[in-house]
């Protein structure tokens, strides 16, 4: 049997032949195709270079479709660019809700509003944001919009992360999300400024209405605080009132007692107990509210406004200012250990005059606003006006109370005087009269000259008997307290009202203050001044009367009893009232004595009078602790001045 290596060497030749003729095959059929390729490729040279072409004009519109499609795709990521700006900077919140009432989408100003991240809302329940007394009006308006599909708009109150409340406006709308499934589009715009004007202006005009009651002063002002309690939701509201050198709560609602102990007074005091004065003789008035009264508010700090008010909505960095930078006198920071937060402190004028100041203070932070500040500053603008007017009112009965009570032999001689002395004069004077009357005929010259100075006599001597009652009732009425000088002068020209007709008089005043004085004794005071400045007009020429009011800026006035010439020092806190007029004038060398009783100038046709009236005047002033004078030129009007403790 053949072995393997022998079989394999019988088949090598025939291998080797086969392979020969199979290389030889494949070598002709090249050759035939090569023949064959350039045979077609001659026939169809046009035909392939219109293909190329076609090939290349088709790359070419490619790429041009390429360069439209990038362009298009750059102009649609910016328009989305824009208006995805649009929706999250818009001024108005944009949310998308579920049926449910989750919120799935919200823009950048609907997060703001509620004071929260914007991917925090996703899934969450609006009603998470809505004030617990307002959710059934959500739920009743979302209910109503899927039910009929028409858009619903209502008011509410929504809450912020921090707890802040603020009115909004929510218009709904329905639609269909890209899945199919029914969605809210809610639109939500913050109205609190509207909502605050007009609750304010209502809130105003009900304080007014409440001061403008015939109710004591104490239960108005208690009324006042309730309904700005209710009205701004304050945990506690004050309001002080000047009372002497100081400025106490006249009432106040929320503040504890403990507070109340160092908070009641304002005015800084020595060691001994005594009340201090800066410069000028100004009370010095302690921390903040004691900076708001005085009126040393700087309105280019955040924490003042241009109308001298104080507000923060978050009182502990007050803590952290160092000591040479507070304006504050001895600030306590009572508020602030106290744990109140947000606080206003609004001043209460009277014209230009701080006489008081509202204060409000919670818990809570960011309870106020800018709007808010301003709506109260005109509210305690109206509140200060009304109250210097009830406090005026209330001195004016309490004087006359006063007048009514007087003592009982002072009513006795008033009587005897009225009666048994006013009586018989002006019988006789009836008398006479009726004598010239009916006789007129048969009387000479000299008989009705007689009559006639009778008649004035009688007159006279009435005037003189009403002039020492007035007299003698100085220093009878008691009890001095806080009155507005303007009612005082009202109720002068009220009494002069015929003569002051008569005469033509024009009188004008500057802005009369307050001070602690008995109203019913100031008002004989300018009764007598004005009713001199019209007795003692130039013949033919109308009376000009001015009274004129300024704080003395530590300048001398007349000494007692040494003439008009001799100054005497005055104290800084002091008013300097005049009275100025156009008429007869006098010489200076009777300044003084015409202030002594019964003592007149000569010439009774030109300078008529009783003596009495400027005596009057003289001890009504020395007895609310001022000075009165006389700068007079002859011919060119007097001034009288007199001055009060402010």
């Amino acid at each position: 049997m053949p072995n393997k290596d022998d079989l394999s060497a019988q088949t090598a030749p025939a291998a080797d032949s086969a392979n020969s003729a199979a290389e030889s095959s494949r070598q002709m059929l090249r050759k035939r195709a090569e023949e064959i390729t350039r045979s077609d490729a001659a026939q169809s040279s046009v035909e392939t270079q219109r293909t190329l072409h076609e090939l290349q004009v088709h790359q070419i519109e490619l790429e041009m479709q390429n360069e439209e499609l990038r362009r298009a795709q750059v102009e649609l990521e910016a328009t989305q660019a824009r208006y995805f700006d649009l929706y999250d900077l818009a001024p108005v919140g944009y949310c998308t809700l579920n049926k449910p009432g989750l919120i799935l989408e919200a823009n950048l100003t609907a997060a703001t509003l509620l004071g929260v991240t914007r991917s925090s809302l996703v899934m969450q329940p609006f009603t998470r944001f809505i004030l617990r007394e307002d959710q059934d009006i959500f739920y009743h308006h979302r209910q109503q919009l899927f039910a009929t599909g028409a858009s619903q708009v209502a008011e509410m109150r929504l809450v912020r992360a921090d707890e802040t409340i603020f009115w909004a406006n929510l218009e709904a709308t329905a639609a269909i999300d890209t899945d199919g499934a029914p969605v809210c589009r809610l639109v939500m715009s913050d109205i609190s400024e509207r909502k605050l004007v007009g609750a304010y202006g209502v809130m105003g005009r009900d304080i007014l209405e409440i001061l403008n009651e015939p109710v004591d002063l104490q239960n108005s002002i208690a009324r006042v605080i309730a309904a700005l309690q209710r009205q701004t939701g304050f945990a506690a509201v004050g309001i002080r009132l000047e009372d002497g050198d100081d400025f106490p709560y006249f009432a106040q609602s929320g503040f504890s007692e403990d507070f109340l102990k160092t908070e009641n007074t304002l005015v800084e005091r020595s060691a001994e107990g005594g009340v201090c004065r800066d410069k000028d003789g100004k009370v010095r008035l302690e921390c903040t509210c004691g900076l708001v009264i005085s009126g040393q508010t700087d309105p280019t700090n955040p924490l003042f406004t241009e109308g001298g008010s104080c507000w923060t909505n978050n009182s502990l960095p007050l803590l952290d200012i160092p000591p040479g930078d507070d304006p504050r006198l001895h600030p306590r920071n009572r508020c602030i250990h106290h744990g109140y937060t947000s606080v206003a402190l609004v001043p209460i004028r009277n014209q230009e005059r701080i006489v008081g100041l509202i204060q409000l203070n919670d818990r809570r932070q960011g309870c106020l606003s800018l709007a808010m500040i301003e709506r109260l500053e005109d509210i305690a603008s109206h509140i200060g006006a009304a109250l210097m007017r009830h406090r005026a009112e209330e001195a004016l009965h309490q004087a006359s109370e006063e007048l009514r009570r007087s003592n009982l032999d002072l009513e006795q001689f008033a009587y005897v005087a009225g009666h048994d002395l006013q009586e018989p004069l002006r019988i006789i004077s009836g008398f006479l009269k009726i004598l010239e009357s009916r006789y007129a005929a048969q009387l000479d010259d000299k008989a009705r000259e007689y009559i006639g100075f009778s008649v004035a006599s009688a007159q006279r001597m009435s005037q003189l008997i009403n002039d020492l009652l007035a007299y003698a009732r100085v220093g009878r009425e008691t009890g001095l307290v806080s009155v507005d000088i303007g009612v005082a002068v009202e109720v002068a020209v009220l009494n002069l009202q015929a003569p002051l007709a008569e005469s033509g008089a024009n009188l004008t005043h500057d802005p009369l203050p307050s001070v602690r004085a008995n109203v019913g004794e100031l008002a004989q005071v300018f009764q007598n001044l004005l009713g001199n400045a019209i007795k003692f007009r130039r013949p033919g020429v109308a009376p000009e009367i001015h009274i004129g009011v300024e704080k003395s800026s530590g300048r001398g006035v007349p000494a007692a009893g040494e003439g008009i010439l001799e100054p005497q020092a005055l104290s800084p806190d002091t008013w300097l009232f005049s009275v100025r007029d156009n008429g007869l004038g006098l010489d200076p060398r009777y300044g003084e004595r015409i202030f002594t009783i019964f003592q007149r100038l000569h010439g009774r046709e030109q300078y008529p009078g009783t003596g009495v009236g400027l005596a009057i005047c003289k001890k009504i002033v020395e007895r609310h602790g001022g000075r009165i004078w006389v700068e007079s030129v002859p011919g060119q009007g007097a001034m009288f001045r007199f001055t009060l403790p402010a």
